[in-house]
């Protein structure tokens, strides 16, 4: 579990350096999110203290409304343990699903609490955001030698 946690830390430290380099929030894939999914589904039995150490880290990286943000991602994680317990995820691509849905759960919250106009531009850079997330899960499960289909408990 340790190992989880320190991952997670890991991985808001990436987002907050990717965050620094790029001009725009929207080019910055949620990495929070992204490995709170890996390790839960590596280590479904120590969900509840990775789900708390990424609503933690989000809270630590969030300016304006941060216990919204540590709430929104705890709503993430249980809805993550919930579909990992009711689904068979044996060989299916449920969990770049998952993260999706999650940074799509994610961005909505901050839209309610921005107050955000929603315009075609800024729902096309969430369409952005939400793919980068996806496309970081796929390549850092592959880099953690966690196949689709191997990783399941």
């Amino acid at each position: 579990m340790n190992n989880g946690l320190l991952l997670i830390g890991v991985a808001a430290l990436g987002q907050l350096l990717w965050g620094g380099i790029v001009s725009s929030p929207w080019w910055v894939p949620d990495l929070i999110l992204v490995m709170m999914v890996l390790r839960v589904r590596r280590a479904p039995e120590d969900a509840v203290p990775l789900v708390l150490c990424a609503a933690l880290m989000a809270t630590g990286l969030t300016q304006e409304h941060p216990w919204a943000a540590a709430s929104a991602y705890g709503t993430a994680g249980w809805v993550v343990v919930q579909m990992m317990a009711q689904l068979d995820l044996a060989g299916s691509t449920m969990p770049l699903v998952m993260v999706g849905a999650g940074e799509t759960l994610l961005l909505m919250v901050w839209v309610v609490l921005s107050q955000a106009t929603v315009s075609l531009e800024s729902f096309l850079l969430a369409g952005v955001r939400v793919g980068l997330t996806v496309g970081c899960f796929s390549v850092l499960r592959h880099l953690m030698g966690m196949d689709l289909r191997a990783d399941v408990h």
